[in-house]
């Protein structure tokens, strides 16, 4: 199991067990009707999201499955899960408008206009970024294997997970699906931007080594240098 998804289970845990003092139930003593009450009552008042709902199932299938193993409940947690009728009604939706997930034009050329006369690395991850439509984390694991004349092959990227509270970013070599491996066309302003990458990285094997501390950047570095910028 990657660490990341350690993280998620417990801050999920923290937030819908603990927060509500859930965790303090004993699951021998715990009925179906209180078990459904609570997951009603957690999606009610954490307004969540289908997808929200479906990582609190995750969390209570592991749970219930694990307990029943053991003897200490006799809830068949596959089969409560299947008689549960929940309405899509009662999810939360979030309603964007496209303008809101979009640069427009004149707001990229603003960007590139101020990247372009404050260069930087991060100023070119953004910039890659914009002109390829890839994900910032493939972006700053990229490596001079991974650049082609006309393409680049997308195929690691890099993840954050916290260990002992502190923030650690690690280069996956393999993405979460399959689809995430595929071949990205560069543009010739794409391809400007890898050439200069590359000369200035000649001695490292990764285009965003930051040399002045001696890593490469990470998702959180480009994503505030966008923000501010």
């Amino acid at each position: 199991m990657q660490q990341q998804t350690l993280d998620r289970y417990e801050r999920d845990f923290k937030r819908y067990f603990v927060e509500s003092g859930f965790d303090k139930r004993k699951v021998r003593y715990l009925s179906e009707d209180e078990l459904e009450d609570f997951i009603r009552k957690s999606i009610k008042s954490k307004q969540l999201s289908a997808k929200a709902w479906g990582n609190l199932r995750t969390l209570i299938n592991g749970m219930f499955k694990f307990a029943k193993k053991r003897g200490y409940t006799k809830i068949n947690i596959s089969n409560f899960m299947y008689e549960l009728d929940l309405s899509k009604k009662v999810f939360a939706t979030k309603i964007k408008d496209d303008f809101d997930n979009i640069f427009t034009d004149k707001e990229i050329e603003l960007i590139t206009s101020y990247i372009n006369s404050n260069p930087s690395l991060n100023g070119l991850g953004v910039l890659l970024g914009l002109y390829t439509g890839m994900r910032v984390g493939e972006i700053v694991a990229l490596k001079h294997e991974d650049v082609f004349p006309d393409y680049i092959y997308v195929h690691r990227t890099q993840i954050r997970y916290l260990k002992n509270g502190k923030d650690v970013y690690e280069i996956r070599d393999n993405p979460k699906t399959e689809a995430g491996i595929r071949k990205v066309v560069i543009t010739e302003k794409a391809k400007a931007i890898l050439n200069k990458l590359k000369m200035d990285n000649l001695d490292n094997e990764y285009l965003f080594y930051d040399k002045s501390k001696g890593k490469i950047k990470t998702i959180h570095t480009l994503t505030n240098y966008l923000y501010y910028a």
